[in-house]
């Protein structure tokens, strides 16, 4: 081949064309619909796949024209454009920014969220509420948002995680320690201390877990209970909001909670470029089927303390 004939040579795909593979179709139907809701059509007005593997986010009767033959442009891609990224580092950058957009919750996701969010809440005032009638004095419980979502930090795939906290009883709890802290008895009063507020921790997932059964939407609900694992919690999954699901936890401390929260907000709120860089790295971990804690995976506060450390 000649020099005139390679310059004008047709480069090979960059990538295969193909449907989404098994992880990828889980991973559409665990963002909320996207594959579904957000695909490209082909010429012929038949839905085809994402050239990358990822659900599409952007809703085109047409493809853009591709760079090379038989690929197609990324979801998250909002030119038209050959050279939409360019091989630079301009170019990556801009298609890194791109990619966080995309990787934004739509609207309709923020409300799906909102409204578990608010249901959960109000089962929770219904049972522990500070004006529950017969309710004793000191057990008015709290529910506190953390992790990625309260940092804004959600993928449309992520849960939302809540911590079920009762700040009177922590602090009758930090003064009995400090009292028998100030007898010496606290040592040998702690394992038996500590067994009882763990019963008390399962029995509060349960109770919560049943009244939302009991509800009048529990048929859009599934509701499960993890009593064995290292953290129980509560998982909820609403089916009428394109699979938003949530986690529930009573072992945590409220002030605990609220001061971590805070914390990662204002560190993030110094470091625009933070949040930039845990959202693609989350992506990234989810897509490799690595998010998960329970087979060795990384959690989004693993995620967050990496940006933070590194």
């Amino acid at each position: 081949m000649t020099g005139s004939e390679s310059a004008f040579a047709i480069p090979q795909p960059l990538v295969k064309e193909g449907g989404l593979c098994g992880m990828d179709l889980v991973q559409a139907y665990h963002a909320g619909g996207r594959c579904n809701r957000h695909l490209w059509r082909d010429g012929s007005g038949c839905l085809s796949s994402s050239a990358y593997g990822l659900p599409v986010c952007v809703s085109l009767l047409r493809p853009p024209l591709p760079p090379f033959p038989g690929v197609r442009l990324p979801a998250w891609c909002r030119a038209a454009s050959v050279a939409a990224y360019p091989l630079s580092e301009d170019g990556l950058t801009s298609e890194r920014v791109d990619f966080s957009r995309y990787l934004q919750l739509t609207s309709h996701e923020v409300e799906a969220r909102a409204r578990l969010l608010n249901y959960v809440r109000a089962c929770v005032a219904e049972m522990w509420g500070p004006c529950k009638t017969g309710s004793e004095p000191g057990t008015a419980a709290q529910v506190l948002l953390y992790g990625s979502y309260a940092l804004g930090l959600s993928l449309p795939s992520s849960d939302i995680d809540l911590a079920l906290t009762f700040p009177a009883e922590e602090e009758d709890d930090a003064a009995r320690c400090s009292a028998e802290e100030g007898g010496g008895d606290c040592a040998s009063g702690a394992p038996a201390f500590s067994k009882k507020r763990q019963a008390l921790h399962l029995e509060r997932l349960h109770d919560p877990a049943g009244q939302l059964r009991k509800s009048a939407t529990c048929s859009t609900l599934e509701i499960e209970v993890y009593d064995q694992c290292r953290v129980p919690r509560i998982h909820l999954r609403d089916m009428t909001g394109g699979g938003v699901s949530c986690d529930i936890t009573t072992s945590f401390v409220s002030v605990r909670v609220a001061c971590s929260v805070a914390r990662q907000r204002l560190w993030l709120q110094g470091s625009p470029l933070a949040g930039f860089l845990v959202r693609i790295t989350k992506a990234a971990v989810r897509q490799w089927g690595l998010n998960e804690v329970f087979s060795g995976g990384l959690a989004s506060t693993a995620l967050y303390c990496l940006v933070l450390r590194f």
